[in-house]
């Protein structure tokens, strides 16, 4: 298994992954979603999505390694967000750039290219 299929046990983790979303803390989010991209796993759109409105949702809690973990894995699961789709998370982190370390700067920044997601000017004028 893994490798980029979804069947079989792949499948299963993305269903209880999904299931657990909601309820799960920040780092655990993080850590799924990195888990999954470390895997090389590719859950699909809607699956993606559905991590993405989790972070849109819970930005303002997490700390900027979750949100920036979190952002990196979508980047590495293949996801394009919609335009503005993950406006919430941009602003945000754009709060908290001098709180950020270099390695979370970067994971946004991959992030962001990787998604093909264009970032608000005043992120690429700070």
């Amino acid at each position: 298994g893994g490798g980029g299929g979804n069947s079989g046990g792949v499948a299963m983790l993305l269903a209880a992954a999904e299931r657990a979303l909601p309820s799960c803390s920040s780092q655990d989010m993080a850590n799924l979603a990195w888990g999954l991209a470390a895997l090389r796993v590719r859950p699909g759109t809607a699956w993606c999505a559905r991590l993405a409105l989790e972070l849109v949702r819970r930005a303002d809690g997490m700390s900027c390694a979750h949100a920036a973990t979190s952002l990196w894995a979508l980047g590495k699961l293949g996801f394009r967000p919609a335009a503005r789709q993950l406006r919430g998370v941009e602003r945000t982190l754009f709060q908290r750039l001098a709180q950020m370390r270099p390695r979370e700067l970067s994971a946004c920044a991959w992030a962001f290219a990787a998604m093909d997601y264009e970032p608000d000017e005043q992120w690429l004028q700070a």
